[in-house]
């Protein structure tokens, strides 16, 4: 019976590791800044409510159209984002984008309780100190990032979010990556089937036909499970992290109808 639990304990803890390093994958330099885009900027130092430091940037301009709070994936930090930020700059809106605990120069250890935390900072830090209006935010989540936008689109009034290969569960992407692993002995949910049921702020879900990491069906759930009629698919091909750039003009064409929706 101790040997028995020995091994049980041991193999609790090889799923704990594969499934932190999976979900997580932190990147600690900074390689570019905005001024690499010709993107004028202010460094933004955070505290989460358990006092965590978080790093971001603030691409502000005059009069802007709306704000977008970039949540990021689980890979790389805020430094890989840049041309993000420029594509939403020149749709006339200001960017916030900052790096969770554990990402670039923020501090701490990741978590899926963390990276909510860390979300609700910089939004509040948004409406608090920068004086934003919560109806002119909108939430722009890639990846790991869209299930951080969920949560906080379910606590907090946005003007409108956008998801970027979006998946349905931690349970599901570990039944697809590591099939052998049960699900059942997994800290983190990251429940976004569930939550965006919730969501009641004008959607936009953009998916490859042909992502290599999160499936395309994932984000077709996702969109057909989020109520309402104010939302919208794009569905585009290439990587899970190139398709982006190589659809961008299409990507800006629906952010600009997701603008007109909120000025309704």
């Amino acid at each position: 019976m101790i040997l028995l639990v020995l091994l049980v304990s041991v193999f609790v803890v090889y799923v704990w590791y594969m499934e932190q390093s999976s979900v997580f994958v932190p990147y600690r330099a900074i390689e570019q800044t905005p001024q690499a885009v010709g993107l004028e900027y202010e460094e933004v130092f955070l505290r989460a409510a358990d006092a965590t430091q978080l790093h971001g940037w603030f691409a502000g301009r005059s009069h802007p159209r709306a704000t977008v709070l970039l949540l990021h994936g689980n890979g790389g930090n805020i430094s890989h984002r840049v041309q993000k930020m420029r594509l939403f700059h020149d749709l006339g809106l200001e960017v916030l984008v900052f790096d969770y605990r554990g990402y670039g120069r923020s501090k701490g250890t990741p978590s899926e309780k963390g990276l909510y935390a860390d979300a609700r900072a910089a939004y509040d830090y948004l409406v608090a100190e920068r004086g934003g209006t919560p109806a002119k935010i909108i939430l722009y989540g890639e990846s790991l990032g869209s299930a951080v936008a969920i949560d906080l689109a379910t606590e907090k009034e946005v003007g409108g979010i956008i998801l970027e290969g979006p998946f349905t569960c931690i349970a599901d992407m570990s039944r697809r990556v590591f099939a052998f692993l049960p699900t059942v002995f997994l800290r983190y949910r990251f429940d976004s089937l569930e939550k965006v049921r919730r969501v009641k702020a004008p959607l936009l879900v953009i998916h490859s036909r042909n992502d290599e990491v999160v499936p395309f069906s994932m984000g077709r759930r996702i969109f057909d499970a989020a109520p309402g009629d104010t939302k919208d698919f794009l569905a585009v091909y290439g990587g899970h992290n190139g398709s982006f750039y190589e659809y961008r003009l299409e990507i800006a064409q629906k952010i600009e109808e997701l603008l007109t929706e909120m000025d309704r």
